[in-house]
């Protein structure tokens, strides 16, 4: 039995259009600018959503492999912008009690960790 795997363009690379996140749905909550997240009911909205808003970005895309059997695993990376060190880029969508959280988070570089219900997102600082 072979598994089934789902495609997501997903960011890895080190540029975008803007200096930080911008949203582009009317349904993000804006924490901050940079900030913000929105929530779907179910896997491929959460998805669509995250790829809409990273291409709105003008973020740079590569493809990777996603188990959709996996749901509670998150799916999240984070970057640098050449010159910017001081600050990186994250996002990630993961699984919650109702559905997903999709997150964009601009921040000040250095470790930090965000409990989600099912998963914990660790940034550990630049290697």
């Amino acid at each position: 039995m072979t598994m089934k795997k789902f495609l997501l363009i997903f960011v890895l690379t080190t540029s975008v259009a803007n200096a930080q996140w911008k949203p582009d749905r009317a349904d993000y909550e804006i924490l901050s600018d940079g900030n913000f997240y929105t929530t779907a009911h179910d896997m491929n909205t959460a998805l669509s959503i995250a790829l809409n808003t990273l291409e709105y970005n003008g973020a740079k895309m590569h493809t990777l492999n996603v188990n959709r059997k996996d749901v509670d695993a998150p799916l999240y990376n984070y970057f640098h912008r050449s010159g910017e060190t001081d600050r990186f880029y994250m996002v990630y969508v993961a699984r919650t009690k109702t559905g997903y959280v999709i997150w964009f988070r601009y921040l000040p570089e250095g470790p930090i960790e965000f409990d989600e219900e099912y998963t914990v997102i660790q940034y550990e600082g630049p290697k």
